[in-house]
């Protein structure tokens, strides 16, 4: 049986059926260009008339190798996530911020503890910038308000320590999460791709 082919916007033929499967085969014609009997109407894709000339046409062409590549990189992105949320969780079990804001709260304890010895001394409400009051003050006062500036610097520093800490932490969390969830859209859109398409 003879054809018609309309590839690139030409007409050539009538075609001979092995010249036409050969030229599927071969690339010179596509498997969406048309092709029609003579004497009928309808003109079809090539790879309706000859779907055993084109093999990816029947099994999905390039999506089924596709599928496979977004499968195997949605299982490796799925690892690298679940990788990620070991050490995160690791992380969190000994955590840098735990000791960190331990740090904090200890410090803030010993601001406490030095706060209410000066307030039984009757130093609290001595400006740091009066210096006349502060020379006039025994030594162990000076050394309680120098204990008490530094007690207040270095809980100061401590909890901006544990923010950083806790920040950095909800951001690897936060990422973590990010890397599992993407590697699960890019597993769920390879097996959608490397599904078989119906038969018509």
């Amino acid at each position: 049986m003879e054809y018609y082919v309309s590839s690139n916007g030409s007409q050539t033929g009538p075609l001979p059926e092995a010249e036409i499967i050969e030229a599927l085969k071969a690339g010179r014609f596509l498997p969406t260009d048309l092709g029609i009997e003579p004497g009928k109407s309808d003109w079809r894709a090539l790879s309706e008339i000859f779907p055993d000339a084109v093999p990816s046409a029947k099994k999905g062409g390039c999506r089924r190798p596709l599928g496979w590549f977004l499968v195997a990189c949605g299982i490796l992105i799925l690892c690298v996530g679940g990788l990620l949320a070991v050490l995160v969780y690791r992380n969190m079990q000994f955590s840098s911020s735990g000791l960190v804001c331990k740090l904090a709260d200890e410090s803030h304890a010993r601001v406490d503890g030095l706060s209410g010895l000066m307030k039984q001394r009757g130093l609290l409400d001595i400006r740091l910038d009066d210096s006349r009051r502060i020379a006039s003050l025994s030594r162990e006062d000076r050394e309680l308000l120098n204990d008490f500036q530094d007690a207040i610097k270095v809980a100061d520093s401590n909890s901006r320590s544990c923010g950083m800490a806790k920040r950095a932490e909800r951001t690897m969390q936060i990422e973590t999460a990010a890397v599992v969830f993407f590697g699960l859209i890019v597993l769920l859109l390879g097996f959608v791709l490397r599904r078989k398409p119906k038969q018509a």
